[in-house]
């Protein structure tokens, strides 16, 4: 009896150590890579698209490159961010504001439609504002998404470039996505909002801007090992990655007119007021000014008279001679 435990041991024990050879041997399991999404300008229906966004894009990238991949879908830009920070993401997609105004980011990628990089933003106003322009919302309440550390330049600047002041609208904290914006306009809780030209959900435009980039996809970590950096790079400009406000991705230009417009907006100051130019038309294009003597207020908008009809003696009536 004794003898058979003793062979019984002895076989356990061989086959423990032959076990641990083997597995000493097989290579080791590769750490997933993370890619985030951090994206409050596209109007995603729910929490729970947005996140099916971030895993598919996850999957497409793994498939691509042959490394697995994981996604994270971030609502809060104060959890991303730290995120970031701490090095807990690879990868991210996000914002084009919040990706050239952070250091931790190095573009790869970015998101385009139809093969465009960039689209315009609208000024978009709830049905109690229909007819109104741009010159009509003077005063009125604006209610933002997150655009960032850098968001009134980012308005100012960039989507009025530099001829409404931050304060020609009452502003409204902002709410963490577009989608959130447009809610709050449809019930009234404020009177505009801006997005993406064909994202304003059904609102009416009142203003157009120029394009601006859409979203980049970005290197957040210098740990990545550079031969799969070298795979996602080339595997990312050839992915489907079917969004509401894009379709996939394109190579990053950093000298692109969109890109070089948004770096300079967000470098620049917001100053005092701007010019608060009235505009008659909707939808249409900022005028572009080179001084503030320029730019000059529409009467028109006003409903008021010329400085040429001011200078010219009025018509008699029919009936005075």
């Amino acid at each position: 009896m004794r003898l058979l435990k003793r062979l019984g041991l002895a076989l356990f024990a061989v086959f423990f150590a032959l076990s641990a050879h083997a597995q000493s041997g097989a290579p080791a399991r590769e750490t997933p890579s993370v890619v985030g999404v951090y994206l409050p300008s596209v109007s995603f229906e729910d929490s729970l698209s947005r996140a099916r966004f971030a895993e598919g894009l996850a999957a497409s990238l793994q498939a691509s490159t042959g490394s697995p991949f994981r996604g994270r879908a971030f609502a809060a830009a104060a959890e991303f961010q730290a995120q970031v920070a701490t090095g807990g993401l690879h990868f991210a997609v996000a914002d084009a504001a919040f990706v050239l105004q952070g250091a931790s980011f190095r573009p790869l990628a970015q998101a385009h439609l139809g093969g465009n990089p960039s689209r315009p933003m609208v000024l978009v106003v709830d049905n109690a504002e229909l007819g109104r322009t741009i010159g009509d919302l003077a005063g009125r309440s604006l209610l933002t998404f997150d655009m960032g550390a850098r968001e009134d330049p980012f308005i100012k600047n960039f989507v009025f470039q530099g001829q409404i002041g931050v304060d020609y609208f009452k502003r409204q904290k902002s709410v963490r996505d577009v989608q959130a914006a447009l809610a709050h306009v449809r019930l009234g809780k404020a009177q505009a909002t801006l997005a993406f030209e064909g994202g304003g959900g059904g609102l009416r435009v009142a203003f157009k801007s120029r394009p601006a980039p859409l979203p980049i996809f970005a290197l957040c970590t210098d740990t990545v090992d550079a031969g799969l950096l070298s795979r996602v790079k080339t595997a990312v400009v050839s992915l489907s990655a079917p969004s509401p406000a894009f379709e996939g991705f394109g190579p990053y230009n950093v000298n692109a007119s969109a890109n070089s417009a948004l770096r300079s907006a967000l470098a620049s100051g917001v100053g005092g007021g701007g010019t608060d130019l009235v505009f008659a038309a909707p939808n249409s294009t900022l005028p572009t000014v080179n001084s503030q003597a320029e730019a000059t207020v529409a009467p028109t908008a006003l409903g008021l008279p010329t400085a040429a009809e001011l200078l010219t003696l009025p018509a008699p009536p029919p009936d005075v001679f």
